[in-house]
């Protein structure tokens, strides 16, 4: 019949609203993190030692500082001074003025990635450098030069 018809069309009128409010909403509530400039860039650290490790971050402008996201590969060689089960690290970064924080730890094996997010209050022009230290002794083992 004719009102069920127009019953149908008003209760899909209204999930369509429904729908489009929710968009609207996460639209909203997600747009404000990313702070609109710069692309994210991709950087490779540098072995300072000879650490079986690899890593590159992606840092991310964010209206509240810098995402970072790094992915860091351990190799399958043993290394001398490396236990065999590889060991815990540090992801740390540090500021323009010299300060540093840490901002992550994980614990890599050989043959394994491990793939993290973290995040600092510091923009990404007054992130001096990115660094991967051994957690146990807090020696750098892999560096990467950011703020020119």
């Amino acid at each position: 019949t004719a009102r069920a018809r127009r019953r149908r069309r008003a209760w899909w009128a209204s999930g369509l609203a429904a729908a489009a409010a929710a968009v609207v909403a996460l639209v909203v509530v997600f747009t404000p993190a990313f702070a609109p400039g710069r692309a994210a860039e991709v950087v490779a650290l540098e072995n300072v030692t000879d650490a079986p490790l690899s890593a590159t971050v992606e840092l991310a402008d964010v209206a509240w500082g810098t995402r970072i996201e790094m992915t860091c590969r351990y190799d399958e060689a043993p290394y001398p001074d490396v236990p065999a089960d590889g060991g815990p690290y540090v992801l740390g970064v540090v500021a323009a003025d010299g300060t540093t924080s840490e901002l992550s730890t994980w614990r890599a094996r050989p043959g394994t990635t491990a793939r993290l997010g973290a995040g600092t209050e510091l923009a990404r022009e007054d992130i001096a450098a990115i660094e991967v230290r051994a957690l146990t002794t807090q020696k750098v083992l892999l560096r990467a030069a950011i703020a020119e």
